[in-house]
């Protein structure tokens, strides 16, 4: 097994499959040019507006971002823009089933078979759609004011009980369970929100001694690892029980992904 790192100077992207990703410092999606271990990255395509969440599915990678941008890809390098039929900020994307599936701000969902041609879908709601995974034959959305949509061909939405009303800031797949993350703000402190389903129909809070703020989450190696502010890092087996080990740092941990055998962390 073998694990790598980059130092990158200038303005970049760091792409995650199946996950919201707030690359805020961001203005175009980076890849690697040649094997990871040689550390080489590129920018094919500049891009004015920030990449939030990247997706891969019948040969093509799907970036979205700001103001409704969407690139695609089929080898990481040259990228295309195309149009997405909205202005609205795209938080997340996921594949299944011949379908990309992307959600953003004020409600926005919209669907494709290819990357390429989108078509916008009605959500019935208003609320920010922070993220979107797929799992078990389903697409899952969540967003703000605790609003979890679920769609078996990412185009008609239902509406789930999440209950709560935190801004839930991410959702993944692992293990036969969705996890879905986030966490309310108060003029006193802050705390966090986490929910676990096993059809993304049915909704369960779980608690945890921990006053963050989550951000997203992720699953890989048999682990749940949801991250926060203040270096905060959870991880679980299961989506159920939860433990807090030392994240090394006290900075905001915005975004991970997992692959290689090895979870990252950006903020």
């Amino acid at each position: 097994m073998k694990t790598f790192s980059s130092f990158l100077s200038g303005s970049f992207s760091l792409p995650l499959t199946n996950c919201g990703v707030r690359g805020r410092n961001s203005s175009g999606v980076s890849s690697h040019s040649q094997s990871p271990d040689k550390r080489y990255w590129r920018n094919p395509l500049p891009a004015e507006n920030n990449l939030d969440a990247i997706a891969y599915g019948k040969g093509t990678f799907v970036a979205v971002g700001d103001a409704g941008i969407i690139l695609t890809s089929s080898d990481g390098k040259t990228w295309a823009l195309q149009t997405s039929g909205t202005k609205a900020n795209l938080n997340g994307v996921a594949y299944y089933n011949s379908t990309f599936a992307a959600v953003g701000d004020t409600g926005t969902i919209l669907s494709s078979p290819d990357g390429k041609t989108w078509t916008v879908q009605s959500s019935g709601t208003t609320h920010s759609l922070n993220g979107v995974t797929y799992g078990n034959g389903v697409f899952v959305a969540v967003g703000g004011n605790g609003i979890i949509l679920t769609s078996s061909d990412g185009k008609n939405w239902t509406f789930r009980s999440s209950g709560t009303n935190a801004n839930l800031t991410g959702v993944t797949y692992g293990n036969g369970t969705f996890v879905a993350v986030g966490g309310f703000f108060f003029h006193i402190g802050i705390a966090h929100v986490i929910l676990s389903s096993r059809d993304g129909k049915a909704w369960t809070t779980q608690s945890l001694k921990d006053n963050s703020y989550l951000y997203g989450v992720t699953y890989g190696n048999g682990t749940f690892m949801a991250m926060g502010n203040l270096g905060s890092l959870l991880t679980s087996s299961d989506g159920k029980a939860w433990t807090v080990p030392s994240a090394g740092t006290n900075a905001y941990v915005n975004r991970m992904s997992y692959g290689n055998g090895t979870f990252i962390t950006v903020g």
